[in-house]
């Protein structure tokens, strides 16, 4: 992708509600759909994703081949920037979500809309403050970047009218984050198939017809509005009583949407640290060159990180609809399946980008450097990490009333991270921002999230430890050896796309056999079977 908006596809965050059942008008997921729903938006995820990476691998070459270096480095820096809109987000995304979710199981109308109406007049005040910034931003941008020598109009130009646009797609995330809660997933994911199809073939366009970066800017909002407006009529065959308006905020309302979006905006944070921060520490620090080499390197960890984390999204509202229902020997069989699960998809994941990453690099963007090698590598094991310890415990954690416990972990991990990252970049230059992050993650998914989620589990943990962790390991280590040894022994320049795209199907489609029959348990694969067939059936 060009660096998605930070609002087309967010992940911003809602709590409680309670009522008695729902009236006719509700079409809130209820009873025997949720497993149905969850396993549509996990299926959809992945369609999502297959269709994200198809999109990011001729994406990624248009952008660098027709942008140019300096170009390129700058436009991965703009979405950096304005990634952090999401710390004007508040925490908002999730709170709706969470309202969503437990209105879902109660059938409460009257709350949700309140707390809709709330958020929505909130992110238009804040829209307007984006707007406001990005207008500064852009007079000042000469002096906060180290620019290429010339004329800084057009940069300053670009980054101003992707400012704006932001700032006008901002407000319409609430949709999304509607459609996630409400168990909808599958609605939101097709708006957004399309959005990602309209994406590359309008940027192919736009250099194709002479355009420019700046066209680029304005399409890929123009896009994103579309995307949403999509949802937003879901959203109104679903929900008809729903109203998305702007109010005046009740004091009580946003009193009690502070008190888990608070949290969340903590979390927020972390995650811009995390994600968000590195450009800005290397273009500040080093130059826009090294923040292309930087983003170079990420982008196959990127692509491991979509690969293992769709599945995880559908856990947070149905751990909140079961959570809100008392079910809670439920909620610890989803987190050991969903773990074991996670942990497979992540092993997986390391088998198939390890070996083969600097043959993808070298075939995909023409790219056969030792430094964007070394921060593919070590970024690699960072997302390891996260789908090994952190993604599915998350989820489940977050929506059922340890926000606090996270929001805590993320004031640590962002400064650690940060300082870990600026004290490396002087000492390593650009490998030290991966290192930074890598090994502040290490401890945090270690001491941290590990534990947690043996308390969560309510087994032993060394039960635990092979429950979740020892199927994986042992149907994925012996592959992934293999497959290390066998890539050796060709030389970098033999390898061509469909040689590529070969090794790639043979080794994850080794896995998955194998481990449908070690990873998953036989009550598990027939319910799994069961669950496709009746998707296939009804859609």
């Amino acid at each position: 992708m060009s660096d998605p908006s930070p609002t087309a596809h967010n992940t911003f965050s809602p709590p409680g509600a309670s009522a008695p059942a729902a009236s006719s008008g509700s079409s809130f997921a209820a009873g025997g759909s949720l497993w149905r729903q969850m396993w549509n938006g996990v299926l959809t995820n992945y369609l999502r994703v297959a269709i994200h990476l198809l999109k990011a691998i001729f994406l990624t070459r248009i952008l660098f081949f027709n942008l140019g270096q300096d170009y390129y480095g700058f436009w991965t820096l703009l979405w950096s920037v304005f990634g952090y809109i999401l710390l004007f987000e508040l925490g908002f995304g999730k709170t709706v979500q969470k309202y969503a979710a437990e209105s879902a199981a109660t059938g409460e109308q009257e709350r949700f809309s309140r707390v809709v109406q709330a958020v929505l007049t909130s992110y238009l005040c804040i829209g307007a403050i984006v707007a406001i910034l990005s207008i500064v931003g852009a007079l000042f941008l000469p002096s906060l970047l180290k620019l290429p020598a010339g004329d800084h109009t057009y940069y300053q130009l670009t980054f101003l009218i992707t400012g704006l646009g932001c700032a006008v797609v901002f407000p319409t995330g609430i949709i999304p984050e509607i459609l996630t809660g409400l168990q909808r997933l599958h609605y939101r994911n097709w708006a957004i198939i399309l959005n990602q199809i309209f994406e590359l073939v309008g940027i192919w366009l736009i250099f194709r017809l002479g355009g420019s970066l700046l066209a680029v800017a304005a399409f890929v909002t123009l896009n994103n509005l579309t995307a949403n407006a999509i949802m937003y009529v879901a959203i109104k065959r679903l929900l008809p009583w729903l109203r998305l308006r702007p109010t005046k905020v009740n004091q009580i309302v946003l009193k009690e949407i502070m008190s888990f979006s608070a949290f969340i905006y903590l979390i927020a944070l972390s995650r811009l640290i995390l994600l968000k921060t590195a450009p800005l520490i290397i273009g500040s620090m080093l130059s826009m060159a090294m923040v292309a080499i930087y983003q170079l390197g990420t982008r196959i960890p990127e692509l491991m990180r979509m690969g293992t984390n769709q599945f995880q999204e559908t856990l947070g509202p149905t751990a909140a609809m079961l959570h809100k229902a008392g079910r809670d020997g439920e909620l610890q069989k989803l987190l050991l399946t969903s773990q074991r699960l996670s942990v497979f998809l992540g092993l997986t994941a390391l088998a198939v980008f390890l070996p083969l990453g600097p043959a993808i690099l070298k075939v995909w963007l023409h790219v056969d450097d030792t430094t964007v090698t070394t921060i593919m590598t070590l970024m690699i094991f960072n997302a390891l990490l996260f789908a090994a310890f952190r993604d599915a415990p998350w989820e489940l954690l977050l929506m059922t009333g340890h926000h606090q416990l996270l929001a805590n972990t993320a004031v640590v991990e962002c400064v650690a991270n940060l300082g870990l990252s600026i004290f490396l970049v002087r000492h390593l230059g650009v490998v030290g921002v991966a290192h930074g992050a890598l090994w502040s993650n290490a401890a945090i998914a270690l001491f941290i999230f590990l534990p947690a989620a043996v308390r969560y589990a309510g087994i032993a943990f060394w039960r635990y430890l092979l429950h979740v962790y020892l199927p994986p390991l042992v149907t994925v280590l012996p592959i992934l050896l293999a497959a290390w040894l066998l890539v050796s022994r060709i030389p970098l320049q033999n390898w061509t796309f469909p040689l590529l795209v070969a090794a790639m199907a043979v080794i994850g489609g080794v896995c998955l056999v194998i481990g449908w029959f070690t990873c998953l348990q036989p009550p598990e694969r027939r319910k799994i079977l069961a669950l496709i067939g009746k998707i296939w059936r009804f859609g």
